[in-house]
């Protein structure tokens, strides 16, 4: 679980979601997808968070924190710190996992609402930032539920965001 906090927003609008790793590649885990599904939620509609991450050969990681930021109409509000075992489960190990959270999407807000997720362990080292940026669409313009991804980009590829 992570936090509901990370899904915020709406009334009678609709908004779409743009997933991406926001560690800038500093992060120790490497982030290989996330996915928000459905990525054009109303109220009332179950919103899914699925990552997949990648914990580097040797590590361990027994305690930390885990930190979700919210900024609605560019103004931040007062982030929530919660403790990292209560959202993964602890020790983590070398490996790849995949976590999922649901949340009911709210209704109240409309614009544009930015959220972020980042895990540090306890020496304060940024293990994991997932960003989450929602804007709003009118209904007419509403996509269908395809899902929002972040891919780890190939190789070849060079967009960062994908929408399949």
């Amino acid at each position: 679980m992570f936090n509901s906090a990370l899904l915020l927003a709406l009334s009678a609008s609709y908004f779409i979601a743009n997933v991406k790793d926001c560690s800038s590649g500093t992060s120790l885990f490497t982030l290989n997808s996330a996915v928000v599904m459905p990525d054009t939620p109303k109220a009332g509609d179950n919103v899914s968070l699925t990552i997949d991450y990648t914990v580097p050969t040797n590590m361990t990681v027994t305690d930390g924190t885990a930190e979700f930021a919210i900024t609605y109409a560019f103004i931040p509000i007062t982030p929530t710190i919660e403790p990292l075992c209560a959202n993964v489960a602890c020790p983590v190990v070398a490996g790849r996992y995949t976590n999922e959270s649901i949340s009911v999407w709210p209704s109240g807000i409309s614009g544009t609402v930015t959220t972020q997720m980042k895990w540090y362990n306890t020496g304060h080292d940024l293990l994991l930032c997932v960003g989450i940026t929602w804007k709003t669409l009118s209904s007419d313009t509403r996509l269908l539920n395809r899902g929002s991804r972040f891919r780890k980009p190939s190789a070849s590829a060079s967009p960062m965001h994908s929408r399949i």
